[in-house]
């Protein structure tokens, strides 16, 4: 599973462009912070050279026992902002090889569906519950161009969605039982929970609110969460570089071009994942995205990892294997050079509200000198966001070509 970042602060409507799921809590309700002795605290590290950090099977995440107090005594907490990514998930693409693993993920969560009441309706409050079941026929032709078992392509499987549930659980037992920032019984106007329109980040979604408020029996009615989505070609928290905001995908490549480190790591790709890229789908050559993305479920899923035999000379054959566990670490290699190339040229200057920011369960800290993350003021954090951020008048900010 991917990062999963909590940030404590007020209340304000942001404009965040990520592949993030966003959930945030608008209570009101202030609870003060209670400290136990000798509790594990959270660690301050600088996110991106903590490779632990980068933990793709499953991220860390907030516990009681890791939870930090403020700094400061008799400090309140006002609001809490939730982001994560969907949990563990299978592979976006099919390859030849694939048909030697198993990936199962059916049965899947049931769906409710609600038929709206009129005034004419004979039934009212009718509703319809679905099951969705994937099936692989193995006497199909095409059935040995994919993976067996229940899953389609980028599906959340069960053990993402009990990683999500059991995140529920543990912030449960944070802001319910700890803190009583929250209410024991699920309250949909305490809460905003927004997804991105794709299954498994709506699967994610509901997997993590069920282990916040699991139902006491099996008497008990189910709560409704209400799920807010907006339509892709719409959604803030997509790039849309191709049609939306072209201008994205030309910062992205002007950034690439400008930062000697980025420009390297773009153009020299590291020995374990080009070795990988030859063998998955010989005799093609994958990209690092394309490598990730088929190596990655294989480790979290302890599937082997595919292997060709290649003519040697003077006869014979060599077999060559991908080497899942060096690939991992050469990615995250890539991510914490990435991170830290362009995070330390960005000269950040910048009360009573603050904010604090958890990174996998660790408190960020910065290299540059802009603020504590364990300990911001509220307005030096939102005026650093509105650096990054285009403002009311993005539509033409998205037609402006990048300086040269």
């Amino acid at each position: 599973m991917a990062p999963t970042p909590t940030t404590r602060m007020a209340t304000r409507k942001a404009r965040l462009t990520s592949l993030f799921l966003l959930c945030l809590t608008l209570s009101s309700v202030s609870a003060a912070p209670v400290s136990t002795p000798g509790e594990k605290r959270a660690q301050n590290v600088l996110f991106y050279e903590d490779r632990k950090a980068y933990s793709y099977c499953e991220a860390d995440h907030p516990t009681v026992d890791t939870y930090p107090d403020p700094p400061v005594e008799g400090a309140t907490l006002s609001n809490v902002q939730l982001f994560i990514r969907h949990g563990d998930r299978t592979s976006h693409s099919f390859y030849p090889v694939d048909h030697e693993v198993t990936y199962e993920c059916s049965p899947q969560i049931n769906s409710n569906y609600f038929i709206t009441p009129t005034n004419s309706d004979t039934y009212n409050n009718a509703s319809l519950i679905t099951t969705h079941v994937v099936t692989i026929p193995q006497d199909s032709p095409f059935a040995k161009s994919i993976w067996r078992g229940s899953c389609i392509p980028g599906q959340l499987t069960p053990k993402g969605a009990e990683q999500q549930e059991r995140m529920g659980r543990d912030l449960r037992r944070i802001y319910v039982d700890k803190l009583g920032f929250l209410p024991e019984v699920f309250d949909q106007d305490k809460f905003f929970v927004r997804s991105t329109d794709i299954w498994r980040t709506r699967q994610s979604a509901t997997s993590l609110m069920t282990g916040l408020y699991p139902t006491n029996s099996s008497n008990s009615p189910s709560p409704t969460l209400r799920l807010t989505t907006l339509p892709i070609e719409l959604d803030y928290l997509f790039f849309n570089e191709q049609d939306q905001c072209p201008r994205i995908r030309q910062l992205k490549s002007h950034i690439a071009r400008s930062n000697p480190t980025l420009r390297h790591l773009y153009t020299h790709i590291p020995a374990p994942i080009l070795a990988a890229s030859q063998i998955i789908d010989y005799p093609n050559t994958l990209s690092i995205d394309e490598v990730l993305d088929f190596v990655s479920p294989r480790v979290c899923h302890d599937h082997p990892q595919p292997c060709i035999k290649e003519a040697k000379g003077g006869g014979g054959n060599e077999e060559k294997c991908v080497d899942g566990k060096a690939v991992m670490e050469a990615m995250a290699e890539l991510r914490s050079t990435e991170s830290a190339a362009m995070l330390r040229d960005d000269k950040r200057s910048f009360e009573l509200l603050k904010v604090g920011v958890l990174y996998n369960n660790r408190i960020v800290v910065t290299k540059s000198n802009w603020c504590d993350l364990s300990w911001c003021p509220v307005q030096t954090f939102l005026e650093h966001l509105d650096k990054f951020l285009p403002g009311e008048d993005y539509l033409e900010k998205c037609k402006e070509q990048p300086k040269r």
